[in-house]
């Protein structure tokens, strides 16, 4: 029959007594163990700890208190002695002449003692053994993560200050020595000096990036638009030097994050857009929509999609996948000003944490367009009069 060739272990009972077992679950529990009266057959297979909310469950099922169950339980196997996890799904029979209740389903109401319930049970000890493995691989992965954030966080901090020292130093030789070193010893001099400022500026994008990933997340209700004002008031010198047309062409809306990371993201992707552009007129955009444009990747989320773009130098589809690693640059130090590799990666901790997405739509010398999300924190769209 169709029952004994099924992989689950299945049962009937009828009227509070089972009526029906397959060879399947005879064999694991015992062949005795499918004979019994009431709500509790195969108590003595059941985990001690599973049986009383078990037989509950059942007895509710069978006195038409509930229209189908399901239940996890661990079930000793009679040969070996060994408990193992099963799901159980029980579920009325169907029929034409099976009882009705009140409500019209099947199931009866109760008391019902005629009504015909089918029990599967599938062995799951195997998928809940590789559940928890995975747990414990999550866990581990999380610890290594902290470990690795403090050690970024330790390491970036002290070594900030030899760093200070070294450049001091050179400043005092070249400053009381200068004429004894001569103008080789000088220029190797300012050669330390300018090391030493390249890497404390690694150094504090360093700590900068295990901040963002150490600190709690101040979310508040947040004015996109004066967020956006301020990112453009820090940044006005350098987008003057520039000579940016900056273009804001719409009103934006209110969410729910972390004010001050919203702001370093702006900063960052607002920088790369006038940064990285060649043209004799250059121009950048900062607006949002509402859906997700084509190509946005699994995980982006509803809500307000916020987006910077620009006219500038693109990237090549080769080198896209690069563009969120930490300390990976596109081009030479000495190439469209200087930076260390690390602000579209802070980008990304920052939009991750508050459970968006970030990605780019980008051309080689078609300009570039970032996009984020801010996932369950963003708020529907209510832009504010007099949000620029």
């Amino acid at each position: 029959s169709l029952a004994e060739s099924v992989p689950q272990m299945i049962s009937v009972a009828e009227g509070g007594r089972v009526v029906f077992t397959n060879r399947r679950l005879r064999d694991y529990v015992g062949a005795d163990a499918g004979a019994g009266d009431g709500p509790g057959p195969f108590a003595d297979a059941v985990h001690p700890d599973d049986r009383e909310r078990v037989a509950s469950l059942r007895a509710r099922a069978w006195s038409g208190g509930l229209s189908q169950v399901e239940w996890e339980m661990r079930v000793r196997d009679a040969r070996t002695g060994e408990y193992r996890r099963f799901l159980c799904r029980a579920v009325p029979e169907a029929g034409d002449d099976a009882p009705t209740h009140e409500g019209g389903g099947p199931g009866g109401g109760a008391g019902s003692g005629d009504v015909r319930w089918l029990e599967a049970w599938t062995d799951v000890e195997e998928a809940m053994r590789t559940q928890d493995r995975l747990r414990e691989v999550v866990e581990d992965l999380r610890r290594a993560n902290a470990d690795l954030e403090d050690f970024a966080y330790i390491a970036a901090h002290d070594l900030r200050e030899p760093i200070r020292g070294v450049r001091m130093y050179a400043s005092f030789l070249a400053e009381d020595h200068a004429r004894a070193l001569g103008e080789a010893g000088l220029k190797r001099l300012a050669q330390i000096e300018s090391m030493c400022a390249r890497t404390d500026e690694l150094a504090v994008s360093l700590l900068t990036y295990a901040q963002a990933g150490r600190a709690e997340l101040q979310l508040d209700e947040v004015d996109v638009g004066a967020v956006v004002r301020e990112a453009l008031e820090m940044l006005a010198p350098f987008l003057d030097e520039r000579a940016v047309d900056v273009r804001l062409p719409r009103e934006f809306p209110r969410v729910r994050a972390d004010r001050a990371r919203l702001g370093e993201v702006f900063r960052n992707l607002i920088a790369n857009a006038a940064r990285y552009n060649d043209k004799e007129r250059r121009w950048l955009s900062v607006s949002w929509r509402e859906d997700l444009p084509p190509g946005a990747p699994d995980g982006a989320g509803a809500g307000p999609v916020f987006f910077v773009a620009d006219n500038g130098v693109g990237i090549p589809p080769e080198h896209q996948p690069m563009l969120f690693k930490m300390f990976k640059r596109l081009h030479a130090p000495e190439k469209y000003g200087r930076g260390t590799g690390a602000g579209l990666a802070l980008v990304k901790r920052v939009v991750e944490r508050h459970g968006g997405r970030v990605w780019a739509e980008s051309l080689p010398d078609a300009g570039s367009t970032f996009f984020f999300t801010l996932g369950k924190n963003g708020a529907p769209p209510r832009p504010e009069e007099g949000s620029a």
